[in-house]
């Protein structure tokens, strides 16, 4: 079997137990609501063992509910794929777990990107010296406000994208940041350094005519 075929079964392969871990998220999701709906069933008239009971049943809706909250030990992570097209593994989850339509899935990564777009723009923008670091040069604080806002403004143009909240590091973010992040820094050490030699070549030529 040649290198390539290996890789090509590697990649599909890793693709796959990606989307069953997804899937298996999502169904422990669902035993999570059947457990609470068995709790109601069975509480009793006891005023205090019913307030307990209610705080307990809220706290897991909440976490059961809410993909952006932090993950909690018992709670799935989805893992960052390897040797795959994070593109092709972002549009499986949402067709195969989610059963949007490839047309939905390709609408929605276009937005990610998007978000992503807007969110280094924005940081750039702030802080010029930060425009110019590399991706991996950036404080982990920063890239990590980054992702959370680009999060944010896909989940609110598409509900789908929720699931990105239970991502290892939001690696859906950062598989588009990074690259567009590394291009506008990259322009913008070339568009210094320009500036730069210009500067010292005008110094140059006043020192000469002095």
């Amino acid at each position: 079997m040649s290198s390539s075929k290996r890789q090509t079964i590697a990649q599909s392969n890793a693709i796959q137990d990606l989307v069953q871990t997804v899937k298996d998220f999502m169904e422990n999701i669902n035993l999570r609501f059947d457990r609470v709906d068995t709790d109601l069933n069975g509480l009793t008239e006891d005023v205090h063992h019913l307030s307990i009971t209610a705080d307990h049943i809220h706290e897991r809706q909440q976490l059961a509910a809410t993909p952006t909250a932090a993950p909690v030990a018992n709670d799935r992570i989805i893992p960052r794929p390897r040797n795959a097209n994070k593109d092709s593994v972002i549009n499986l989850i949402l067709v195969e777990v989610h059963g949007s339509t490839m047309d939905e899935a390709h609408e929605m990564v276009d937005a990610i990107g998007r978000a992503a777009l807007t969110c280094c723009q924005s940081a750039a923008n702030e802080s010029p010296e930060l425009a110019i670091c590399g991706w991996r040069d950036l404080p982990a604080e920063n890239r990590h406000r980054m992702k959370a806002a680009a999060f944010g403004i896909a989940q609110d143009n598409f509900q789908h994208l929720e699931f990105i909240g239970r991502c290892l590091d939001l690696w859906p973010i950062e598989c588009f940041m990074q690259p567009k992040w590394s291009s506008k820094s990259a322009y913008a050490r070339r568009k210094r350094r320009t500036e730069q030699l210009e500067l010292e070549n005008r110094n140059l030529r006043v020192s000469r005519d002095a």
